[in-house]
């Protein structure tokens, strides 16, 4: 029944946070800040859809909150000067943290929470994860950028999403690792001739010898890097 509560909890912010709220409702936030009248708007659906979620027809304590944080938090995202990820990951990390909080005031759950945490910190299975989800992404980006600066370098006019390639990478890899550990070999099949299709076609329209080679460098060296690290990851896992 307490996990149920969370999930209700959070399946009202979706539904308030995404499907309820349209997007000249968060322009006129972002333009006018605490004279845009949805604003306050916003923040009493979310308080109401809190309420008619939790089924607590008594108790007032959780949607209140909701209502007020929900506020405070998107008055304080409008009026941040950058917008953009940092901004939307820092703002849906505060809803979901009150969520949190209005569970533990519901359930009382805290000291069990408390309990869970410092098992999973203690964990030696944990900190393996994740130091090879670090590895994979970062040194391994890292890596591949060094490796392969010197084609790079005679690919000066080529054209492409700023840091798309990074991006794809990134996902590659982390994709590769989890593929593993769920011991779904033949998933990774499956990604990197998904990839081949959609990026060796757009180069070979170009007949472009030299971006298909760089091309293939790089995926390479990506896949060995993931596989090697998901691998030994299993291995000690």
């Amino acid at each position: 029944m307490s996990i149920l509560i969370l999930v209700r909890l959070l399946a009202a912010h979706l539904v308030a946070d995404f499907l309820l709220q349209p997007a000249r409702w968060v322009n006129s936030k972002n333009k006018l800040r605490g004279r845009s009248p949805y604003l306050y708007l916003h923040a009493l659906i979310h308080g109401a859809i809190t309420y008619l979620f939790l089924g607590m027809w008594t108790d007032f304590r959780v949607p209140l909150l909701v209502l007020g944080t929900h506020l405070v938090i998107d008055l304080g995202k409008a009026s941040f000067a950058r917008k953009g990820l940092p901004a939307f990951l820092m703002d849906q990390t505060l809803h979901v943290a009150v969520l949190v909080a209005g569970w533990l005031l519901l359930t009382g759950q805290g000291p069990l929470l408390w309990e869970k945490t410092a098992e999973l910190l203690a964990s030696s299975r944990v900190w393996i994860l994740f130091t090879a989800y670090l590895l994979v992404l970062f040194p391994s980006g890292a890596a591949i950028s060094m490796a392969t600066r010197r084609w790079c370098r005679q690919l000066e006019d080529r054209q492409g999403l700023a840091e798309a390639g990074k991006w794809i990478g990134y996902s590659e890899r982390f994709l590769i690792l989890s593929f593993i550990l769920l011991n779904r070999y033949e998933a990774i099949g499956f990604l990197i001739a998904a990839k081949s299709v959609f990026r060796f076609n757009e180069i070979m329209k170009d007949k472009e010898r030299k971006e298909a080679e760089y091309f293939l460098i790089g995926t390479l060296f990506s896949i060995s890097l993931a596989l090697a690290i998901g691998l030994l990851t299993q291995a000690i896992y």
